[in-house]
């Protein structure tokens, strides 16, 4: 035996395999790629890895490698993996059809990643993993509101009170049945202090997985030793390449929703899609951040989007318009309020408190629109919103599809969804928006 399997890995401190394992699993550094194109700042590292190291234990000093990586079925390690026994939980109520079919196929597979795009209920496929495995179950969620609503579906679905781990309360004195943890809370842990309290926990499963190839988070996963491992997201690829440690940190993609699926059950509706050409801004030579402040400070622009929100009012749409910056989301909501639209930001900046009443008023219909930054793009439940507005020019044809996703659940009384595609006439912006309408044609949206 050269190795053993907990969280990742574990290799033992003069292990010549590691270098292998690092050279395997490196890639290009993100961060390198965009000093080049900037030339600002220290030279970052040209590639990255995320293979970790032991900080504790009799092999500390050693390695630890993704659980799933490549080649790992060849690596001569013995299972260290824990899966201590628990209650039994009973599913409250049945999962729908293509549920019950991506937890029977990831319960059958025993790790790896569930895709499920907005609307087909992450949390209660979640709540149908959980109840198939009789082991405590470790929930990570990276935001309060993903743990605030994973404690609400745990109860109504499971019948049980999780324990939540950050977001200021006290570490449990003793492991419950279920537990939500922050990501954050526990990557200020070290992997030893991981690696000993997470063997009381047979099921993890990470929320939003795409997030999983942060380099922290990397390495909470590789501290838990849970023999069940599953990720949950709408939008597994990421545009800085580091999708592959993902799937070797959380295993392959071993269940996907369709949204056609959703569709014929009723659960999403098909949305009317509009294109709004942006009036030109020259935006030739400017570094991205730039060209995003550019775009926010565009005065016909902005009027041009207080414009066609108004007109999805007046036919009684709830509105969601979606911006890349902080600023420019505190400035158009003040547009449209000048304009009489009853409109707020929903930014990253807010107080939790604040941002709460953001979401009861949108709830209750007394805001026509919510602009939001991407703190919109995760655990937003906001039944109300018929309409979005994408106004950020972006490639990224999995979160569009994501935003777009808020607008597409039934509501009574509402309109039919409707997205307003705003297009720029920056070449490469053109590009983007082409990128999106492929898109659109693909999910049958326009033809």
């Amino acid at each position: 035996m050269t190795g053993a399997i907990c969280g990742g890995l574990l290799l033992r401190p003069n292990d010549r395999t590691r270098a292998r394992w690092v050279r395997a699993l490196a890639v290009d550094n993100p961060a390198y790629l965009a000093w080049l194109r900037h030339g600002k700042g220290q030279q970052p590292p040209r590639q990255v890895h995320p293979v970790g190291t032991q900080d504790g234990g009799p092999w500390r000093g050693g390695a630890v490698v993704p659980r799933y990586a490549p080649g790992m079925d060849e690596a001569d390690a013995v299972d260290r993996t824990t899966c201590p026994t628990a209650e039994a939980l009973t599913l409250r109520g049945e999962l729908r059809p293509y549920q019950q079919q991506a937890v029977e196929q990831a319960v059958e597979a025993g790790r790896g990643v569930v895709v499920a795009p907005t609307g087909a209920g992450k949390t209660v496929i979640g709540c149908g993993l959980i109840a198939a495995h009789d082991t405590p179950a470790l929930i990570l969620v990276h935001a309060r509101v993903l743990a605030d609503q994973w404690v609400e579906r745990i109860e109504t679905f499971l019948g049980v009170e999780a324990d939540v781990v950050g977001y200021g309360r006290k570490l449990p004195a003793t492991v419950g049945r279920v537990t939500v943890a922050s990501l954050q809370t526990l990557a200020r842990w070290s992997w030893h202090e991981l690696h000993e309290w997470g063997a009381a926990f047979g099921l993890v499963i990470q929320d939003e997985a795409h997030h999983a190839p942060a380099r922290t988070f990397c390495g909470v996963l590789g501290g838990l030793r849970g023999r069940h491992r599953y990720g949950l997201t709408a939008t597994p690829s990421r545009e800085d390449g580091l999708t592959p440690w993902m799937h070797a940190t959380l295993g392959p993609t071993v269940a996907q929703v369709d949204h056609v699926a959703l569709e014929r059950a009723g659960r999403v509706l098909r949305p009317t899609i509009r294109t709004w050409h942006a009036p030109e801004v020259d935006l030739d030579g400017m570094e991205p951040h730039e060209r995003a402040e550019a775009l926010a400070l565009c005065v016909p622009r902005n009027l041009g989007l207080t414009t066609e929100a108004r007109l999805l009012v007046a036919r009684g749409h709830v509105v969601l318009a979606l911006v890349q910056l902080v600023e420019h989301a505190h400035s158009l909501a003040e547009i449209m309020a000048e304009h009489g639209l009853k409109s707020a930001p929903l930014v990253g900046d807010m107080k939790p408190l604040e941002r709460a009443a953001v979401l009861d008023h949108m709830r209750a219909g007394r805001l026509d629109v919510v602009v939001a930054t991407s703190l919109a793009d995760e655990g937003l439940d906001a039944p109300r919103v018929s309409a979005v507005m994408l106004t950020a020019p972006t490639r990224n044809i999995g979160r569009t599809l994501q935003r777009i996703g808020r607008a597409l659940r039934p509501h009574e009384g509402a309109p039919n969804p409707v997205v307003v595609d705003v297009v720029d006439t920056w070449g490469p912006f053109r590009g983007y928006a082409q990128a999106r309408r492929t898109a659109y044609v693909r999910h049958g949206w326009i033809s």
